[in-house]
């Protein structure tokens, strides 16, 4: 009887363990989904001032300038890059708005259209593409 209520005690310590640790990290996510959905907001107010744009965080590829350019002249979609300063709310509200754009970019010029404007940035090799 005494090993089944030390068993059973451990049991309980242990969960409560986990319960803790998942409280810990449950604000964190809460945090990222509530900056999330204040990106995907703005980007529903950029949508309808008519603004598509889309958002880029860390290094950026070689190719980006490329990209950007030729977002803006076949889809006429701005790009901005915010480099790798930034806080883990602004990382989380790009998520957001990235992926609200995404819908919209791809509603109005199809599935896929961004990877194919990002392949055609990838082929263009670095001497001919334009300067930044």
């Amino acid at each position: 009887m005494v090993v089944m209520q030390q068993s059973t005690r451990t049991i309980l310590i242990a969960l409560i363990f986990l319960t803790m640790l998942g409280g810990c990290g449950s604000g964190d996510t809460v945090a990222r989904d509530a900056a999330e959905v204040r990106g995907a907001n703005a980007a529903k107010h950029d949508i309808q001032q008519g603004q598509l744009e889309l958002r880029g965080i860390g290094k950026e590829a070689r190719w980006r300038t490329t990209y950007a350019q030729l977002l803006r002249a076949q889809l006429g979609v701005e790009y901005k890059s915010f480099g790798c300063e930034v806080t883990d709310d602004f990382v989380g509200e790009t998520a957001g708005y990235n992926a609200a754009m995404k819908r919209e970019i791809e509603r109005r010029f199809g599935s896929g259209v961004l990877d194919r404007v990002a392949k055609e940035a990838q082929q263009i090799p670095p001497a001919t593409r334009p300067a930044a």
